[in-house]
């Protein structure tokens, strides 16, 4: 629900915060007194286009800002896929002057695009358009499943079942090929690609083998030198292996003297072993090296073979294998794909008939919600005094089994037709003029609807003009009913529903300083038994017309109470 409104610089009001409460919130006033102007800064922070014509003269920029807290169902879900936190709760902040202008979310800063994609999922304001959920024709098909859900739950999962299993098999298909032209095409490449992979006979990690053997040839000068001078270090003529030699010799000449030389001479004898071996190694891989430009020739096409096996194939090694691995599997699907197209096709065919006769089964389901539907807002358009009015949901025909366009919804997209006078035809509500009967045709909506409506709060703008007496009565009680469910915001001058009023509000304009400025009191029961006195008509302070106004705030109470 939207908890407060605070607003800066927009037309009269300099700093206003306005707290709202649960039930029903009613805003009165004197003509004139600024309660357009909070309406015209809720729709503002909503999203509406910024008027310069809105902000306060002398001023150099307005703002407004808007709480709304325990949000929950597709105004949570878009802000998932904003990536913005919400922990239920949705500040709006939205600033604009001559040099800038600015929106952010929850602190996060984002476009007006991406605010009204929210916004109709957090307020309807009824009087204007653009926050209108019903005159939208996608919102029209949810409302009817919503009004009878025990029937059309299990058939919307059906339908919706039904139809991504008919989507996958589809995709089956194409991946198939959708014909024998192109299923030859691709046997044809994928025999290509594993014959050109086959022809090379890679080997594991030969690419890493090739290229140290490579590296190797290209240093063979420097590594035959080096080894050549480190073989001469341990066994030339004046080596490592020819100074142990003489130590030995050396240490034999006095051991007879001391015995314990003996094991120092065991270990020079070994490390000299050790070392004439290491040497015979050196000498063989010495030897051996050399540059072969046939052989080195050799290796660099392979490595260019191999390069460019993984420019088409993967890359690395490893990927080609994987690559090539695949490609057998799908030929062989390929390969033997007639039977399994033939079986998939029949598949298609089943689980489209089936799908076709769900979605029929949930379109007369709908239809018949839709009728009853349609009596009850008849019915609610005679208590509100539209005696004249008349509405219908209407669908297309049904669609032919094998033209229907099915989603996963079905084939229906139900559209309300409304007409507000006799021998007007009627229309689809989008391209009505909003006005009193309009809001209160949508009043009478809501009233039906309330128990499956998302929307946390409405707001009626007025929707009361020209109302008054017993119709007056029925309009506040119907507020009355949709507040139980919702936050309900109304400005009026009807006394019946600012008697109904949870949170009464009062909007007074004041001078301060030379300047008119508007300010907002909530109420207390007195202070409200005042207001509906002074729009009951009555003198300032007349007895007669306080004891009427609690007379029918008495009225209003009995009534809250009938209905909890």
């Amino acid at each position: 629900m939207l908890k407060h409104l605070k607003i800066k610089n927009i037309a009269l009001i300099k700093d206003l915060t306005i707290e709202f409460s649960g039930g029903l919130n009613v805003l009165t006033g004197e003509t004139g007194a600024g309660k357009s102007i909070i309406i015209d800064s809720l729709n503002f922070v909503l999203g509406d286009k910024a008027n310069k014509s809105l902000m306060r003269t002398g001023a150099y920029g307005m703002s407004a800002e808007a709480l709304f807290c325990g949000v929950t169902g597709k105004a949570k879900e878009i802000l998932k896929e904003y990536n913005i936190p919400d922990d239920d709760d949705v500040l709006i902040v939205r600033s604009f002057s001559d040099t800038s202008q600015s929106i952010r979310l929850n602190g996060n800063t984002i476009t007006a695009g991406m605010l009204k994609n929210i916004t109709p999922y957090l307020v309807d304001i009824h009087g204007q358009h653009e926050h209108q959920s019903l005159l939208k024709p996608r919102f029209h098909l949810g409302i009817i499943d919503g009004l009878n859900s025990s029937k059309t739950d299990l058939l919307r999962a059906e339908v919706s079942g039904q139809y991504k299993k008919h989507k996958d098999i589809i995709s089956q298909l194409d991946e198939l090929g959708s014909n024998n032209q192109n299923r030859e095409r691709m046997i044809d490449l994928l025999q290509y690609q594993i014959n050109e992979i086959e022809r090379f006979s890679l080997k594991q990690n030969e690419d890493e083998t090739l290229a140290v053997e490579r590296s190797r040839m290209l240093n063979s000068g420097k590594i035959s030198a080096n080894l050549t001078n480190a073989l001469n270090e341990i066994d030339g003529n004046f080596s490592v292996v020819s100074s142990i030699k003489k130590a030995i010799s050396a240490m034999n000449s006095v051991v007879q003297y001391d015995e314990t030389l003996q094991p120092l001479i065991n270990r020079l004898d070994g490390a000299r072993l050790e070392l004439s071996d290491i040497a015979g190694e050196l000498k063989i891989v010495t030897e051996s090296v050399n540059f072969d430009d046939a052989a080195f020739d050799r290796i660099d096409t392979r490595l260019d073979g191999i390069k460019a096996l993984k420019k088409k194939y993967g890359a690395t090694v490893a990927e080609v294998f994987k690559f090539l691995e695949n490609a057998k599997e799908e030929l062989n699907k390929y390969q033997n794909s007639t039977a399994l197209i033939d079986n998939l096709e029949y598949q298609k065919q089943q689980v489209y008939s089936s799908l076709y006769d769900t979605a029929n089964k949930l379109s007369d389901i709908r239809r018949g919600i839709a009728e009853e539907f349609s009596s009850k807002v008849m019915k609610e358009l005679g208590d509100l005094g539209m005696k004249n009015a008349k509405f219908a949901v209407m669908f297309d025909p049904k669609p032919d089994k094998n033209t229907a366009n099915i989603t996963a919804n079905g084939f229906d997209n139900p559209i309300f037709m409304f007409s507000a006078n006799l021998g007007q035809p009627m229309k689809p509500l989008s391209e009505i003029i909003s006005g009193g009967e309009m809001s209160r045709f949508m009043l009478g909506i809501k009233n039906i609807i309330a128990d499956i409506d998302d929307l946390q709060t409405l707001v009626f703008d007025e929707i009361d003009t020209g109302i008054s007496g017993a119709i007056g009565f029925v309009i506040a009680c119907k507020m009355a009913n949709i507040s139980k469910k919702h936050q309900v915001i109304s400005v009026s001058h009807l006394p019946q529903i600012a008697a109904m009023a949870d949170n009464h509000l009062f909007i007074q304009k004041q001078v301060e300083a030379n300047e008119t400025i508007t300010k907002v009191f909530t109420l207390d029961k007195k202070g409200s038994q005042s207001e509906v006195a002074r729009l009951s008509g009555g003198v300032d302070g007349s007895g007669v017309a306080l004891e009427h106004a609690d007379e029918l705030m008495g009225r209003c109470a009995a009534y809250k109470n009938s209905i909890k």
